[in-house]
C-alpha cells in the first residue's frame, strides 16, 4: 500500500498543482454524497465504492492528510492523497477510512497548500515537529520539556475560559488529546523506571515478612504472660499501701503509737540483666457506645464528609438509592 505523505512534509503547491486542485472543485452532481455527509447527514458507506469529495485521512500516530476523490468525464476514478496521485487500488483501500471524515473544499485547499488543519493547536504542531526523530523521545528530560511547553499553552487556554467557536473548541481538544497522550507516555515511562525498585522491594518484603511475623509473637508474650503478672503485682502493691494507710489512721484515732510507714514499693517491672524492662503503661482505649451521638458530634467535620461522599458515590454507582443524596447528570468533555 502506498504510504500517505505526512502533513509536515507538505510544501507550497506549484501553479500546476494549483490548477489541478481548482479543476477538482465541487461544481458537479458527483459531489452530492460528499456535500450531504459534510452537512451531517447519515449515509451508508460501502467499501470499494469511493464517492467524489474531500476528506481527511488520519494515521495511527494521529497525523492527518487531505484526500480528494473525483471522477473524470469518462467515469474514471481519480484520487489524490496529500500531494500524490495514487492508483485506483490504493484509492479503494483508503476509502473506508477517508470517507468517515469529509472536509470543506476551502479546508482542503488550505491544508494542501501547507497550512495547518484548522482544528490543530499550534503547540501540538510544534511538539510533533520537534519530537520527530528525537533520539530518546520518552526520556524524562524530553517528556518534561514537551509537557511543560504544552502545559503553558493549556494554562493560557484555561484562563481565557470557554471556547468562543467550533475551531477554538477543536484546537483546545487537539491540545488536550496531545497532553493526554504524553501523560500516558510519561506514566508508562515512570512505571518502567519504577518496576525494578518495586520488584526489589517485594523481594525484600518476601524475605523478611515471615521472620518478622514469627518474631511478632513478642506482643503475645507481653499480653498473655507479663501483663497479667504485672497487674497482679501492682494490685498487691496498692493493697499494701492502702492497708498501711488505714493502720496509721486507726492508730492515730485510738491514740496509739503510729506504726512506721511501710517502705514505698516501686511499680512492678519485668526484665533484668541490663535489658529494657517491661512495665505497665496506661493507654486510652476509645470505644464507641452511642454511634448516633458520635456522628452528631462529627457531622460538620470535613474528613467525615469526604468519607461519606466516597461511600455515596460507590453505592449509587451500584444502583442503590442513598437517602439524603441527590443524583444529577451533567455533561463533561471526555
Amino acid at each position: 500500500m502506498t504510504n500517505v505523505e505526512p502533513l509536515n512534509s507538505f510544501k507550497p503547491i506549484s501553479e500546476a498543482t494549483k490548477a489541478v486542485v481548482e479543476k477538482i472543485a465541487p461544481p458537479a452532481d458527483q459531489y452530492d454524497f460528499w456535500r450531504r455527509r459534510l452537512a451531517g447527514e447519515v449515509i451508508p458507506i460501502h467499501d470499494g465504492e469511493p464517492q467524489a469529495g474531500f476528506y481527511r485521512l488520519t494515521s495511527k500516530d494521529g497525523r492527518s492528510t487531505p484526500v480528494a476523490y473525483w471522477f473524470t468525464k469518462e467515469g474514471a476514478l481519480r484520487c489524490r492523497i496529500g500531494n500524490n496521485d495514487v492508483d485506483e487500488q490504493t484509492a479503494n483501500e483508503r476509502w473506508p477510512w477517508a470517507s468517515k471524515r469529509p472536509i470543506g473544499h476551502d479546508v482542503y485547499k488550505s491544508v494542501i497548500a501547507g497550512n495547518p488543519w484548522p482544528d490543530q493547536h499550534e503547540a501540538v504542531i510544534r511538539d510533533r515537529a520537534n519530537s520527530d526523530g528525537a533520539p530518546d523521545d520518552d526520556s524524562f528530560e524530553a517528556l518534561k520539556d514537551r509537557i511543560e511547553d504544552l502545559a503553558r499553552d493549556a494554562d493560557a487556554l484555561i484562563k481565557a475560559g470557554s471556547a468562543k467557536d467550533q475551531n477554538a473548541a477543536d484546537r483546545a481538544s487537539d491540545l488536550a488529546n496531545r497532553l493526554a497522550e504524553l501523560h500516558k507516555t510519561a506514566d508508562a515511562a515512570r512505571s518502567k523506571e519504577k518496576r525494578p525498585h518495586d520488584e526489589a522491594a517485594k523481594a525484600v518484603q518476601a524475605k523478611w515478612l515471615p521472620i518478622l511475623g514469627t518474631a511478632d509473637i513478642y506482643k503475645r508474650i507481653k499480653s498473655a504472660v507479663i501483663t497479667p503478672f504485672l497487674i497482679a503485682e501492682d494490685k498487691k502493691r496498692r493493697e499494701a499501701e492502702e492497708a498501711a494507710r488505714r493502720a496509721a489512721q486507726e492508730a492515730a484515732e485510738a491514740g496509739a503509737p503510729v506504726p512506721e510507714p511501710a517502705p514505698v514499693r516501686a511499680a512492678p517491672k519485668a526484665g533484668s540483666g541490663g535489658r529494657r524492662s517491661v512495665a505497665l503503661r496506661t493507654v486510652r482505649v476509645v470505644t464507641i457506645k452511642d454511634r448516633a451521638a458520635v456522628l452528631k458530634f462529627f457531622e460538620n467535620n470535613d474528613a467525615l464528609t469526604e468519607v461519606l461522599q466516597k461511600l455515596a458515590e460507590k453505592v449509587t454507582e451500584a444502583g442503590v438509592e442513598v437517602p439524603g443524596v441527590s443524583v444529577t447528570e451533567e455533561q463533561r468533555a471526555a
